[in-house]
C-alpha cells in the first residue's frame, strides 16, 4: 500500500467510525424515545433494557450507513481543500480519482459487508428485539405508591395515599374487588399505616391504625338499589395482606410466533412472497366460486318448489304469488352480495399491499449497499469542491442531502406500497436519481470546475443587464449640451 493511500483512508477511518456511532446513537435514542413509556415503571432489570438497545442498535445501521458515508466524504475531502492538501496532491499531478481509489475499494467491502449485515443479523436482531419488547410490554407496572394518585396495578385492588415517609403511610384508601360477587366491594379507610414487602416479596402488608372498612351488600330487590345498603364496622388496628403474584414479572425470553417481513433474509422473503401469492390465489378461486351459486337457484322454499330457467324470461316462470317474494330475497341477497363484495375487495388489497413490502423489503437488502457508493460519489467531490472541512458546513451540507435522499426513499416507497410503482422502482429510484448528480460532481471536482462559484452563476445575470441598459440607452440617447 502506497504512503498516499495510507493517507487517505485513515484520514477517512478516523471520521467514519465517529461518524457511524453518533449516527447510530442518534437514530437508537429516537427509538427509545418512542417507546420510553413501555420501559419505565415496570421493574425490568437494566440488562434486558441494554440488550433491548443493542437490538435497536443493529435494526438502525442499514439507516446510519449513507448518513455516516455522507458526512465523512464531505468532511474527509473538504478538510483536504481546506488546508491545501488537495492542490497539493493535485499539483503533483495525482488526479482526483487516484486520490478516491483506496476508499472506492473501501466503499466496496463496505457496501458487501452491509448487504451481508442487512441480510443475515438484522432479521434475527428485529425478530429479538420485536419479541423482547413484547414480553416487557406485557409486564404490570413497578409497585410504587405516589400520594394522591390511585395505584391500580394489582390486580382486584385500587390503591390511594396522602402522604408517605420512610416508616408510616398517611390517608390510606384501599379498594377491594376481590369479591367472587362482582357486585360488591369493599372499601378500607384508615388514618396512618405501615406498608412493607414480606416473604420474599410476594406479599405486600398493611398495618392499618383508625379506621373504618365499608363493605356493600347487593341489593336483592328492585327498590333496594337505592339504598346503597353496605355494613361499617371500625378498627383501632388491622392488618391487610395483599398477593404480589399478579406483578411478578415474566420470562423476557420468551418467543412470540410472529414473524414480521422485516425479521426474513431474502430466501425468506421470496419463500413468503410464493405462499402468500398462492394463498391469496386460493382465496380467490373460492370468492369466485361462492359468488356463482350465490346467483342461481331453482328452490324459492322448502314448500314450494319449482323448475326455472336462466333469462330474461325468468320472471315468467316464478308463480306470481311468489314474485314479490322472490324479488324482495333477490334484492336482500344483492345487498348482502355486494356488501361481502366490497369486504372481500378490501382483504385483496390489504394482502397485495402485504405481498408488495416483501418485495420492497427484498430490494432493500441491495438497495442500501449501492445508496451507500453512491452517496459517497456525491459527498466526496462535493467536499473537494467546498473545500470546508469539520462539522460546521459540511455537517449542514449532509444533513440536507440525506434529507432529500430519505424523502425520496419515502415518496417512492408510499407509491410502490400502492400499486403507482413497483416494487424495484419504488426502491431503486431514489439511487438512480442521485446516481447522475454524484457522476456531475465528480467529474466537476476531477476538472477542477467551480461550480459553486458565485460569480459563475451571476455572469449571465450581468451581460442580460449590461444588454438591456445599452439598449434603453440606444432608445433614450442622452441629450446632447
Amino acid at each position: 500500500m502506497k504512503r498516499l493511500d495510507r493517507y487517505v483512508l485513515i484520514s477517512f477511518i478516523k471520521v467514519f467510525i465517529p461518524t457511524l456511532i453518533v449516527s447510530v446513537f442518534t437514530l437508537m435514542m429516537q427509538l427509545l424515545w418512542k417507546y420510553i413509556d413501555i420501559l419505565v415503571g415496570r421493574g425490568i432489570e437494566w440488562y434486558y433494557i441494554v440488550e433491548l438497545l443493542f437490538f435497536w442498535s443493529a435494526q438502525v445501521v442499514p439507516m446510519a450507513l449513507p448518513i455516516a458515508v455522507l458526512l465523512s466524504s464531505i468532511m474527509t475531502f473538504g478538510g483536504y481543500g481546506e488546508h491545501y492538501e488537495l492542490a497539493a496532491m493535485r499539483s503533483s499531478g495525482i488526479s482526483l480519482y487516484r486520490i478516491m481509489r483506496p476508499l472506492i475499494v473501501v466503499m466496496t467491502f463496505v457496501a458487501i459487508g452491509t448487504y451481508y449485515f442487512t441480510n443475515d443479523l438484522v432479521p434475527v436482531a428485529n425478530f429479538k428485539g420485536e419479541n423482547l419488547l413484547i414480553n416487557i410490554s406485557k409486564q404490570k407496572p413497578a409497585f410504587n405508591l405516589t400520594p394522591g394518585v390511585f395505584y391500580d396495578g394489582i390486580e382486584g385492588y385500587a390503591i390511594k395515599i396522602g402522604g408517605k415517609t420512610d416508616e408510616e403511610i398517611t390517608d390510606v384508601f384501599i379498594r377491594d374487588f376481590t369479591s367472587a360477587d362482582r357486585r360488591q366491594s369493599k372499601v378500607i379507610l384508615a388514618e396512618r399505616g405501615e406498608m412493607k414487602l414480606i416473604e420474599n416479596q410476594s406479599f405486600l402488608e398493611f398495618k392499618l391504625y383508625n379506621g373504618s372498612t365499608y363493605e356493600e351488600i347487593p341489593p336483592e330487590e328492585r327498590h333496594d338499589r337505592q339504598d346503597a345498603l353496605h355494613v361499617k364496622s371500625s378498627f383501632e388496628e388491622t392488618t391487610l395482606r395483599i398477593s404480589m403474584i399478579s406483578l411478578a414479572q415474566g420470562d423476557m425470553g420468551e418467543v412470540n410466533r410472529r414473524k414480521h417481513y422485516r425479521m426474513l433474509n431474502t430466501d425468506q422473503l421470496l419463500e413468503a412472497y410464493d405462499s402468500l401469492a398462492i394463498h391469496l390465489n386460493n382465496r380467490k378461486n373460492s370468492m369466485t366460486e361462492v359468488m356463482t351459486k350465490k346467483y342461481w337457484y331453482t328452490e324459492v322454499n322448502s314448500d314450494t318448489v319449482f323448475d326455472a330457467e336462466r333469462g330474461p324470461n325468468f320472471m315468467t316462470t316464478v308463480p306470481v304469488s311468489l314474485r314479490p317474494r322472490a324479488i324482495e330475497n333477490a334484492l336482500r341477497l344483492a345487498s348482502n352480495n355486494r356488501s361481502q363484495f366490497f369486504d372481500q375487495k378490501d382483504e385483496y388489497e390489504y394482502r397485495e399491499e402485504y405481498m408488495i413490502r416483501h418485495l420492497i423489503e427484498w430490494h432493500r437488502k441491495f438497495a442500501v449497499s449501492i445508496g451507500c457508493i453512491v452517496l459517497f460519489f456525491i459527498g466526496a467531490p462535493f467536499g473537494a469542491i467546498i473545500r470546508k472541512g469539520g462539522v460546521g458546513l459540511p455537517f449542514v451540507i449532509s444533513i440536507v442531502l440525506f434529507l432529500l435522499y430519505h424523502v425520496l426513499i419515502t415518496i417512492f416507497e408510499k407509491m410502490g406500497r400502492g400499486g403507482d410503482l413497483t416494487a424495484a422502482w419504488s426502491v431503486w429510484l431514489p439511487s438512480l436519481i442521485l446516481l447522475p448528480i454524484g457522476v456531475y460532481l465528480t467529474v466537476k471536482a476531477a476538472r477542477d470546475s467551480s461550480i459553486l462559484d458565485a460569480e459563475s452563476y451571476l455572469r449571465p445575470f450581468r451581460w442580460l443587464t449590461q444588454l438591456f441598459k445599452r439598449r434603453k440607452n440606444e432608445k433614450n440617447p442622452a441629450p446632447q449640451q
